[in-house]
């Protein structure tokens, strides 16, 4: 899909023409084909393409390095198919000037089914949560997923950027992991991003078994650096179990035993 027909493209293009200035925004594009990007009023585009697609995590440690590059103080991470409020900017403001210790932030993101992130994070898995009686949240309780998350570069350089090794599933869970134990506190922005999750898109069966493959690689990725590994194995067993009653194809259970065995 084109640049300027992305849901984040034409949400953010619009935010942003309300302001009285650029802003440098970083465009990361794993797709085959080098992209042509569209002239931006309210944008500075820096445009990378990798056909290699090596994973989110390092989409924004490169976006983090050209962030520290240029000198800018925070990172806002956006999926392609993120779709913001006209006044998210205002919204995040506030945060920051309500929050002055606080150095990472993340809005409530919604799909079909309302809220999923931020989300109660426990024994692997992840539940949602359907208000808030904070806008303070610990990390050792709160996850909240990639798209949406501001970031201070300087949090993102203490705690060693993303871990490329998770390229998708797991990675704001490690990530964030490892920010909690120098700053255990993430600030809640009380505006509302709209994003469907992959996981509950229509998909091809092919689809399905490669989302799969995917969180399996994620999951032993993460379980074996947080300590969390049997746990984890175990939420997979279910998870294999539970698709191939659903789909009647046991090729599910065969993932799992193929990544976590191998």
């Amino acid at each position: 899909m084109p640049a300027e027909q992305t849901p984040a493209w034409r949400s953010l293009s619009s935010a942003l023409a309300q302001g009285n200035q650029k802003t440098d925004v970083v465009i990361y594009d794993n797709s085959p084909n080098v992209a042509k990007i569209p002239d931006a009023e309210a944008m500075n585009v820096h445009y990378h393409h990798n056909p290699l697609n090596p994973g989110v995590s390092a989409a924004y440690n490169y976006a983090h390095r050209h962030a520290v590059s240029t000198g800018k103080p925070w990172l806002l991470l956006l999926d392609q198919d993120a779709q913001l409020p006209p006044d998210f900017v205002r919204h995040y403001v506030d945060a920051i000037n309500a929050n002055p210790d606080l150095f990472i932030f993340c809005p409530v993101v919604v799909d079909n089914h309302g809220a999923f992130s931020p989300f109660r994070f426990a024994r692997g898995g992840g539940q949602r949560v359907r208000s808030f009686s904070t806008s303070r949240l610990p990390l050792e309780t709160f996850r909240a997923v990639n798209s949406g998350l501001l970031i201070g570069c300087d949090v993102l350089s203490k705690a060693g950027g993303y871990d490329e090794s998770i390229e998708l599933d797991f990675s704001d869970i490690a990530f964030l992991e490892k920010v909690r134990h120098f700053h255990p506190v993430i600030g809640l922005v009380h505006t509302t991003l709209r994003q469907q999750l992959s996981s509950s898109s229509p998909s091809t069966m092919k689809e399905k078994l490669d989302r799969f493959y995917k969180y399996n690689q994620g999951a032993v990725r993460f379980g074996r650096r947080s300590g969390q590994e049997l746990t984890l194995r175990l939420r997979s067993l279910a998870r294999a179990l539970k698709l191939s009653l659903v789909h009647r194809n046991l090729e599910f259970v065969a993932i799992h035993f193929k990544i976590w065995n191998g």
